[in-house]
């Protein structure tokens, strides 16, 4: 799960220029989609023994891909 703040994740959504992130309605059904549906489904596999990956989601994303490989444990 690639984590950052709501101020992040919009401008890059909006940032991405695709019609369905073009309002402040769409970003908020969104949001609220995640935290309804994602984060409970990413917590309740972890708790079947799932290993979770959190990745900090806020630098660049060259930096966001070397921790993906970093807690992945692939070498690149």
């Amino acid at each position: 799960m690639i984590t950052l703040s709501k101020d992040a994740a919009r401008t890059r959504l909006i940032g991405r220029g695709r019609h369905d992130d073009a309002t402040e309605e769409a970003l908020e059904r969104r949001f609220a989609w995640f935290e309804k549906d994602v984060i409970p489904s990413f917590e309740t596999l972890k708790e079947c023994g799932w290993t979770g990956h959190e990745i900090d989601g806020e630098p660049d994303v060259d930096t966001v891909h070397q921790s993906i490989l970093a807690s992945l444990d692939i070498e690149r």
